[in-house]
């Protein structure tokens, strides 16, 4: 079975190879990274069109077939082909790969070549993510089919037949996501009463932390009060450094370092949105500050990079900078610990649906509250300042990094949704009075 290998340039650059199944570089695959991808794209980039390429390995292997070998006879892929692959590209990987040990099965290939679509049964990713991954397989097999015949004689024919097959391929992309019907903040991220829980879980008095090391214990607790105060993602905590907590500023620093040699991580966490500081409380610098002089000074190995939360778990990894997995396994702990402790079934249902960047999403509901209470106390208090829509979201953008305001209606459902609610209580309140005068 192919497998992903993060390599690390001296430079620091990341490069993603796919090894096939003897352990070697797959040609066509570097090839095609090398020339058409690495150019303008990062690790995170790459890995991305690997993960698409890989996908149609999958559909060609349940499929029997070796497309790049009838690319060799001019045999190029047609239009049920375009459809086949349309539904496979909506399968979860994990599900494909599955249907693809069902797919040795006599009776399953022979039902998979009477109908090639991907069966409904089988879990699927949204729209837009099968129409991104399904473009870049298009635009790898062109590729690969031009680079192969481009030394026929008759190559400019070959050329207009492959840029025929293309535009069909892209013809039958799936179709982006539609907007879903509902308006559930719940889809985004659980309610904050959920996370509330989750912290009290990892306090480090609690009784109910399941970590066990008690540097590591602090550090999980450092990094979800992180996360949870300023809206930070799990990257860009990752990716901080010493100096991004300054000694005597109260503001953690979101600095973009894509391909940093200092760091030994093969898979680099970074930020993916714009650099800024970020205020945080007197409270948590110190506690940051103290975690970094001593747990982290007094680790074996931490002193080898620059990075602030570390490994604490004895072992060849001890005092490496925390790789992106260790990350997951410990909030996927915490997350598991608060799910036992739930008093409801639906209540077990939310905990387990928080992700690193459900974060993000209760810390702009946080942020919405501020701005609200904010302009109430400006009515009474002429210290305060008023903040209008404008400024909120000026201010919305700069904690969270971002560039564009449509951004920030995505992270900002739940708290829009309850002002709506609000409102309509209100008139709905109104509208009743009127009824009962009225009967008067």
């Amino acid at each position: 079975m192919s497998k992903v290998e993060q390599l690390k340039f001296f430079d620091g650059e990341r490069y993603p190879i796919l090894l096939d199944d003897e352990g070697l570089p797959d040609f066509w695959v570097t090839l095609f990274i090398t020339v058409i991808v690495r150019p303008n794209g990062g690790q995170n980039t790459i890995s991305s069109y690997i993960s698409a390429i890989r996908h149609f390995l999958l559909w060609e292997k349940i499929k029997g077939r070796n497309v790049f070998s009838e690319f060799r006879q001019r045999k190029f892929l047609a239009a049920v082909d375009a459809i086949s692959l349309r539904d496979f590209f909506l399968l979860k990987t994990e599900d494909a790969r599955k249907w693809s040990k069902k797919a040795q099965s006599t009776k399953v290939r022979r039902l998979i070549d009477d109908f090639p679509s991907a069966p409904r049964t089988l879990e699927r990713v949204e729209g837009s993510t099968a129409r991104t991954r399904y473009t870049r397989m298009v635009e790898y097999l062109a590729f690969i089919a031009t680079s192969m015949l481009r030394t026929r004689p008759n190559v400019e024919e070959i050329n207009k037949q492959i840029t025929e097959m293309k535009k069909m391929l892209l013809k039958d992309k799936p179709k982006g996501s539609r907007k879903k019907s509902t308006f559930n903040p719940d889809d985004k991220a659980p309610p904050p009463e959920i996370f509330d829980a989750f912290l009290n879980v990892v306090q480090l008095d609690s009784p109910d932390n399941p970590y066990k090391n008690k540097a590591a214990k602090r550090r999980n607790w450092l990094m979800l009060n992180l996360m949870n105060s300023t809206g930070m993602r799990g990257g860009e905590i990752l990716a901080m450094k010493l100096d991004d907590i300054p000694r005597h500023a109260y503001v953690a620093k979101v600095i973009r370092r894509h391909d940093d040699p200092e760091d030994p991580r093969h898979y680099q966490p970074v930020p993916k949105t714009v650099e800024r500081d970020i205020p945080i409380s007197r409270e948590l610098h110190s506690q940051i500050r103290e975690y970094i002089d001593k747990e982290r000074a007094l680790t074996p190995g931490a002193d080898r990079h620059p990075y602030i939360f570390i490994t604490h778990r004895k072992g060849d990894h001890l005092g490496d900078p925390l790789s992106i997995r260790g990350f997951i396994e410990f909030l996927t702990a915490a997350v598991r610990k608060t799910a036992e402790l739930a008093d409801t079934y639906d209540e077990e249902d939310l905990v387990k649906e928080i992700r690193r960047h459900g974060f993000r999403h209760n810390f702009n509901y946080k942020l919405s509250q501020r701005f609200v209470e904010n302009n109430i106390k400006a009515k009474t208090d002429q210290e305060v300042t008023h903040m209008d829509e404008k400024k909120q979201n000026q201010v919305r953008m700069y904690l969270n990094g971002w560039v564009d305001e449509k951004t920030a209606q995505n992270y900002n459902m739940r708290f829009i949704k309850e002002e709506a609610d609000k409102l309509m209580r209100q008139d709905m309140e109104e509208q009743s009075a009127i009824i009962r005068k009225a009967k008067k």
